[in-house]
């Protein structure tokens, strides 16, 4: 009995500190721009495209799109603040359309958009995500105090 409840209290304090860990980078965990950053402007235009999987069919779910704009630094990926604090994860929907303005520290950075377009398929229990849309696009930057740049990616005409 004792040993059953030490495994519970065990499993309980690492799902809290696993929440934690979400909570911090779901609502912070952005890089630090600085007094006076510089912005990116991300304008996306991404459609999903169903046509290569044939099991997708009038009952499947929506698309989900995550998406962000990061900052490559000694092999890890660093999340930008949006200016709007805008959500960038989960967003549901056949489109994705932003025009977003990202706060970058100033300097020579390299920096990676992300866009992925997914939809879960039920495998029995459990949901498998399949890409429907999304890239991966690296770009070198030097960015001057309070300058501001634009990014174009997607260019989907529906």
């Amino acid at each position: 009995m004792r040993r059953g409840r030490t495994t519970r209290l065990a499993l309980t304090a690492a799902l809290a500190v696993l929440c934690l860990a979400a909570f911090a980078c779901g609502k912070g965990g952005f890089v630090d721009p600085g007094p006076d950053p510089a912005r990116v402007r991300v304008q996306i235009h991404f459609v999903e495209d169903r046509s290569r999987f044939d099991q997708f069919d009038d009952t499947t779910p929506y698309t989900r799109w995550d998406w962000g704009l990061y900052l490559l630094q000694e092999g890890r990926m660093l999340p930008l603040r949006p200016a709007d604090n805008q959500n960038l994860k989960v967003i549901m929907g056949p489109v994705l359309k932003r025009d977003t303005v990202f706060l970058t520290p100033p300097g020579r950075h390299h920096l990676r958009l992300l866009v992925d377009g997914y939809v879960g398929l039920r495998e029995g229990r459990s949901y498998t995500p399949i890409t429907v849309s999304g890239i991966k696009k690296d770009y070198e930057v030097d960015l001057k105090p309070g300058q501001e740049i634009l990014i174009k990616a997607g260019g989907a005409k529906k």
